[in-house]
């Protein structure tokens, strides 16, 4: 009951999210939409709730723009799904939706990773202010949307990963995964 729920509750801010969902319990009750059996949020159980990505990873993973820019893409009202403009930051995208960024119908791309052999000269960004050769000058244009793991300088060369999975940058570059990376130097002098 309401009452022996609140005395297990240990503070002030878990006993009013407490209250919250008995309140949020009799609203439901009183429109006729609680079932019993039902979450104490009034939502679906888990293994009720639809399956699905997060719109702003679906954005990404379609190519349009990196997850947190996605986001402000999202709360400018640029995306519809099924015909709705969308401004929720946290809604999921189901396989059988229809999405829009900007009146264009995207579909999730498959993830793609490849790896080059880096020659020295080449710059790893997209655009160089300085005018440097990039990386990109040495892909075809299929791959020209694929993102760099990690990045040599200008007078490196060697093994370099490109990908669109986000989850493979972050497990190959975040300090959290302790991936080990060699590298092999070469000097033109004593050391």
């Amino acid at each position: 009951s309401q009452h022996a729920t609140l005395k297990r509750s240990k503070n002030v801010g878990s006993k009013r999210s407490v209250l919250k969902r008995f309140e949020r319990i009799k609203l439901l009750r009183k429109r006729g939409e609680w079932k019993d059996g039902a979450s104490p949020l009034g939502l679906p159980k888990k293994s009720q709730m639809p399956e699905g990505i997060r719109l702003n990873k679906f954005l990404a993973s379609c190519g349009v723009a990196s997850r947190r820019k996605c986001d402000d893409l999202i709360a400018e009202g640029h995306v519809e799904i099924n015909g709705k403009i969308v401004i929720e930051l946290g809604t999921k995208v189901l396989p059988t939706d229809h999405v829009k960024f900007d009146g264009r119908r995207l579909s999730q791309e498959s993830e793609m990773t490849i790896i080059l052999n880096k020659p020295m000269g080449y710059v790893c960004t997209r655009h160089d202010p300085e005018g440097r050769k990039t990386i990109y000058e040495l892909l075809p244009k299929k791959f020209q949307h694929l993102n760099y793991v990690g990045r040599l300088d200008i007078q490196s060369s060697g093994l370099l990963i490109l990908t669109n999975s986000g989850e493979l940058n972050e497990l190959l570059t975040h300090p959290r995964y302790h991936v080990h990376k060699e590298y092999e130097v070469y000097l033109d002098r004593a050391f």
